[in-house]
């Protein structure tokens, strides 16, 4: 067990994996290793896929796959961890509470969208307060911010965000997660990276009924989804390892490919922050992201987990 089964995730950290690009494929290595040659084979096999990030809008980077999932009549969603109460662009919005209530918002528009399910949870953005943020006093998660750092933040007397992410699996049922790459997460996001450590903590310790055993007595029990890939940029590294495409003309929800989904998503997060744009400037913003979007697919890179890859 790497946890010690208290609640928290253990001392012990992974090595990371070498290599990478949009996604890094885990599949759960103990007595029944699951190989697949392809994520879509994974995606034929799956039932339920569940995605984990760290703001709303982080489901953008994997828009296109969740709407091949949803297309493919797989049960999905979204989780979301921060409320984006301290978003860095300028969107109109002031920072903290109006602003939580307004990403939140625009990722509910976008699950629709995608016809997926969000899941949000109640952790703040940024290591300010709420009440911080609204009065002025704005801060950021320096590159060198440590996850346990972030955890800390996160935890409170009431919640913990590794009880959620063993929760979430054990209430949902994933057959399939997608999360940001833990040492990466695709800008070095602290809040990226977290989300994806605990993810693959999760992952690996979500059937053992020693952890957080007080989840049985409520009714849930042990589940172990059958893969975890990490989402990465497309320009990283992939020496040494095999590189997917996910096709951008798949089908998607409503008719659409999950091409013209995924601009649909993109498009839904620009018409909120430009607030001045006309109807027709709309339609053509969205010619132009599908335009974007075909020239610019996604990737996956497939990698077993291995317990090499731990300490």
């Amino acid at each position: 067990m790497i946890g010690d089964g208290s609640g928290r995730p253990s001392s012990r950290r992974c090595k990371p994996i070498v290599g990478a690009l949009l996604i890094i494929g885990l599949s759960f290595s103990l007595s029944a290793q699951e190989r697949v040659r392809s994520i879509f084979e994974a995606l034929a096999q799956s039932k339920t896929v569940m995605y984990i990030g760290a703001h709303p809008d982080d489901e953008n980077s994997i828009a296109a796959f969740l709407a091949r999932s949803v297309g493919a009549g797989k049960k999905t969603y979204i989780v979301c961890f921060t409320r984006g109460e301290n978003e860095p662009m300028d969107v109109g919005v002031p920072k903290g509470r109006p602003m939580a209530e307004a990403r939140m918002r625009w990722l509910r528009d976008a699950a629709a969208i995608l016809g997926a399910e969000p899941i949000q949870l109640p952790y703040t953005d940024g290591p300010s307060s709420v009440e911080e943020l609204e009065r002025g006093v704005i801060r950021y998660w320096r590159r060198t911010t440590s996850l346990r750092e972030v955890i800390a933040h996160w935890r409170t007397a009431d919640r913990d965000p590794y009880e959620d992410m063993i929760r979430l699996i054990r209430e949902k049922k994933p057959d399939l997660l997608l999360t940001w790459e833990k040492t990466r997460g695709w800008t070095g996001n602290a809040e990226h990276r977290t989300v994806g450590w605990l993810a693959e903590r999760a992952f690996l310790e979500a059937a053992n009924p020693d952890v957080f055993p007080h989840h049985l007595r409520k009714g849930l029990s042990p589940w172990q989804p059958r893969w975890l890939y990490w989402v990465l940029r497309g320009d990283e590294d992939v020496s040494g390892h095999p590189i997917e495409v996910i096709g951008c003309e798949a089908p998607g929800p409503g008719g659409r490919t999950a091409c013209e989904v995924k601009a649909a998503v993109l498009v839904s997060y620009r018409r909120h922050t430009l607030r001045t744009a006309t109807p027709e400037e709309l339609v053509e913003m969205e010619r132009q992201a599908v335009t974007w979007v075909r020239a610019h697919p996604e990737h996956v890179q497939l990698a077993l987990e291995h317990p090499a890859h731990r300490e």
